[in-house]
């Protein structure tokens, strides 16, 4: 069987992470009520309380609360992220030991160049997580029950239109 070139294995890697993406995102878009997507309404402040449709045993339990199933999808996350960096040094160490005991020297270019690759793709998952982290670490956090309300008040300013103008009839305020 022949292997894929590296390059069409990081596109593949590349493809599947963002399908995966869109998929978690339109799981977490069809989970959650329209109401809930509102950012006003009587369903702004309140969580969103998940109604098993079937009753599972020893599941439906723990499954009820809305805090733990996006714990669970966190920890989902966090572990795909910890396998594929524990995953990357797996290879790293294979292809190193390739490198070191090949005698033959297109295999020794071969792993060398995989285990640049593996590194960049480290660099690539470990930077989107550090960019991520650094914009907003509540965008880490995939808490799709409950919507982020705004507290703070913005003050609008008042137009000053002149007097002389013709509209006295208009909304906008004059002074």
């Amino acid at each position: 069987m022949k292997s894929l070139p590296a390059s069409r294995s990081l596109l593949f890697v590349f493809i599947a992470t963002l399908a995966a993406g869109a998929f978690v995102a339109t799981l977490a878009l069809a989970l959650a009520p329209a109401s809930a997507l509102a950012l006003d309404g009587p369903a702004a402040k309140k969580e969103v309380e998940y109604v098993p449709l079937v009753y599972i045993p020893d599941v439906t339990e723990y499954a009820t609360q809305p805090s733990q199933i996006v714990n669970i999808l966190n920890q989902l996350f966090y572990l795909a992220l910890w396998a594929l960096v524990a995953f990357a040094v797996v290879m790293i160490t294979f292809y190193g030991l390739t490198w070191i005991l090949s005698e033959v020297v297109p295999e020794k270019v071969d792993a060398k160049r995989r285990i640049g690759e593996i590194i960049f793709g480290l660099i690539l998952i470990l930077g989107t997580y550090i960019i991520l982290n650094t914009i907003n670490p509540d965008i880490l956090n995939l808490n799709i029950w409950q919507v982020a309300t705004s507290t703070s008040q913005v003050k609008i300013p008042e137009i000053k239109i002149p007097p002389n103008l013709g509209l006295e009839g208009s909304p906008v305020r004059s002074p």
